[in-house]
């Protein structure tokens, strides 16, 4: 479990939510229920005691990988 694998490199996900739209590194809104005419959707993560871990955001549907995004959490506290 991810979580596990936090608790051994001493990091955490304070936050994770889907938005609309990120402005300023927040996200504009928390969705709940995604539209079927919604064309984009954001992942937004706030990450603590990662600086220096590769992380990645993987995107699913049907069974299948629609999208991959890999980072390097460059401080302390990192918004993607």
């Amino acid at each position: 479990m991810i979580e596990d694998v936090l608790d051994s490199i001493g990091g955490s996900v304070s936050r994770a939510v889907i938005t609309t739209a990120v402005v300023n590194r927040e996200p504009v809104d928390k969705l709940v229920y995604i539209q079927p005419n919604q064309r984009h959707v954001y992942f937004f993560t706030e990450l603590k005691g990662l600086a220096g871990e590769i992380i990645s955001h993987t995107w699913e549907y049907g069974g299948k990988i629609i999208a991959e995004s890999r980072f390097e959490v460059g401080g302390p506290r990192w918004r993607i």
